[in-house]
């Protein structure tokens, strides 16, 4: 791969003034820099960002995200708009991914830290990297966790599944349902009775007269509906809640099939579900970004904790 030495030696000008004109950095003649661009193009040479970013005085800011699930679609819409506020501010977003892998989180932690990004926004898979956030937090890189609250010490930004859980459970109570079962997400590393927020917590003393069950549910793994199947002949709910998404969708499948017949809420509400007339609880995505653009833009000297409220989308299910 050609260097900047080799642009360099091609257009007949030191070091210094090649990388000048590339930088658009002080007075370089319009005869000089043409013969940068034309050495440039010739060699087909492209500039390490890291030694731009080490070379320049104001330098561009870099935040980094490490995102759990690659198959969630909330989460790259929150990721898209946070993109959208912080490029407008001249900070670039690098995303990296754990895959609900406590190894690939450190990992990825570990080289956010080595790149020294200003920010490092995750989502947590497990609670084994406080030392690597004290490691970050020492370097001046701010830290927050998003929707799930995993950590002490940090910046947290959370949706608030525990009321968005005691909504679904009170509208499917209202419904007239008397077992229900939430299929809460799946923490593997993680104890899901000591998660924050608690869909668990939400769905308990809703009514005297209602049953409530909740078990963690993997939509991505293989033979998803064979295990929906198994939890729903166990449980017997005539109410089900959906932790995320992707559980609701595989909800609906069953119920279009005729194989059961029960109620349903489910979350991370989306054109699918209106498409269906199914109950969603909706997240307020605009105000959690923003909660999270100003942590990053403005990072509060002690840690910031933002529980964002969830509504309830009704529809005719």
């Amino acid at each position: 791969m050609p260097s900047i030495k080799d642009v360099a030696a091609k257009a007949k000008v030191s070091i210094g003034t090649a990388s000048r004109a590339l930088r658009n950095v002080g007075y370089i003649s319009p005869d000089v820099r043409q013969r940068v661009k034309d050495a440039v193009e010739e060699l087909g040479y492209i500039a390490s960002y890291n030694a731009q970013r080490l070379k320049s005085v104001e330098q561009e800011k870099t935040i980094g995200v490490v995102i759990s699930e690659s198959t969630n679609d909330y989460f790259y819409k929150v990721v898209a708009q946070i993109n959208k506020q912080l490029t407008s501010k001249d900070i670039r977003v690098l995303v990296t991914y754990s895959l609900s892998d406590p190894h690939e989180e450190e990992k990825n932690i570990r080289y956010l830290i080595s790149n020294k990004v200003s920010a490092i926004l995750f989502v947590p898979s497990s609670r084994r990297d406080n030392n690597l956030f004290s490691l970050a937090q020492k370097n001046n890189i701010t830290v927050i966790q998003l929707f799930v609250k995993a950590y002490d010490g940090l910046h947290t930004v959370i949706n608030d599944d525990e009321l968005g859980a005691r909504l679904a459970a009170e509208h499917l109570a209202s419904q007239g349902c008397k077992r229900i079962l939430l299929l809460d997400a799946p923490y593997k590393y993680i104890d899901p009775t000591t998660i924050i927020p608690s869909r668990r917590a939400g769905i308990q003393n809703i009514a005297t007269n209602v049953v409530t069950f909740a078990v963690s549910f993997d939509p991505y793994t293989d033979y998803v509906s064979e295990q929906l199947k198994t939890l729903i002949d166990k449980y017997r709910p005539d109410g089900i809640i959906a932790g995320i998404g992707k559980t609701g969708q595989q909800l609906i499948d069953l119920k279009l099939h005729g194989q059961y017949d029960f109620k349903m809420v489910t979350f991370d509400d989306n054109s699918w579900f209106d498409c269906y007339g199914i109950s969603a609880i909706k997240q307020n995505t605009a105000q959690l970004v923003d909660s999270i653009c100003d942590i990053v833009l403005n990072p509060p000297e002690q840690p910031k904790f933002c529980r964002i409220p969830e509504q309830l989308i009704t529809r005719n299910d």
